[in-house]
Order: C-alpha cells, then sequence, then structure tokens
C-alpha cells in the first residue's frame, strides 16, 4: 500500500489525490473547503470524500502507511491547530463524529494491528495533534 495509484474511493480529493492507497493523497486542496470562504455544496462534498477515505480504510485488509490515513484539511504533518483545522460542523453534536475518530486510544485500538511498523510512531504522534486540535475546537463551541 501506501505511495501508489490510488485505487481507492475519494481519489479525486485534491492536490495530493491519489498518493496513499485509499485515493486520500495526504491533503484536500481549497482553503475553504470546510468554511473560511468555501461554499456549503464544497463544505458537504469534502466532507463526503473524508467520510469515503474512512470508509475504504476501514474496509481496507492491509497495513496502514502514513499518507494512507484521511487527514483532515487544514491539518499539516508540521503542525495542526484548531484554527487551521477544517472541519464541516459548527456543533459539538457535529462534531462528536470527529472527537471519536481522532481519540488516540480509540484510533490505536481500532486501526494499531495494521499499522505499518516504520510508520506507527509519526500516525500516531499525528493522531494526538489532530486529537488536540479537534478537542480544542470542541471546547470553543457552546
Amino acid at each position: 500500500l501506501g505511495a501508489g495509484a490510488g485505487t481507492g474511493a475519494g481519489a479525486g480529493a485534491g492536490a495530493g489525490a491519489g498518493a496513499g492507497a485509499y485515493g486520500n493523497g495526504g491533503g484536500y486542496a481549497g482553503a475553504g473547503a470546510y468554511g473560511g470562504g468555501g461554499s456549503a455544496s464544497t463544505a458537504m462534498q469534502a466532507a463526503a470524500q473524508q467520510d469515503t477515505a474512512w470508509a475504504a480504510l476501514d474496509a481496507g485488509k492491509g497495513e496502514i502507511r502514513y499518507h494512507d490515513v484521511p487527514w483532515p484539511p487544514g491539518s499539516t504533518p508540521a503542525a495542526t491547530s484548531a484554527a487551521a483545522l477544517m472541519l464541516p460542523s459548527g456543533s459539538k453534536k457535529g462534531l462528536k463524529k470527529y472527537v471519536m475518530r481522532w481519540h488516540p486510544d480509540k484510533f490505536q485500538q481500532r486501526y494499531g494491528p495494521r499499522l505499518f511498523e516504520a510508520d506507527r510512531e509519526r500516525i500516531l504522534e499525528r493522531v494526538k495533534a489532530v486529537s488536540q486540535a479537534v478537542n480544542h475546537k470542541w471546547s470553543q463551541l457552546t
């Protein structure tokens, strides 16, 4: 898996589309895909692409490499902040899915056995950073 043609669903996701085995390409194009200038339909499309990429990851049986993980738009390997993280929801109810998805213990429980050993530490560090950003965003909502 890993670098390849990106045969999974969501292959047209963005600038890096197709780099991962699940077609997530490690990122999404368009700074406003989840807000900050993007249209509601763009946000819905990006959310649908994320959900499709996660479904493909869940359905897979092989090892998961770093670039196979459908990292959220606004998240970069160098930094992930709540301000940069583009999530489609402005409510706690809508954000709950992301809190659960990115919780480090839940991620480890669900995907840990499939993580490519050479990428394991890097994946788990970024999952933790995304989780912290999601939790910060959660804490800002009323």
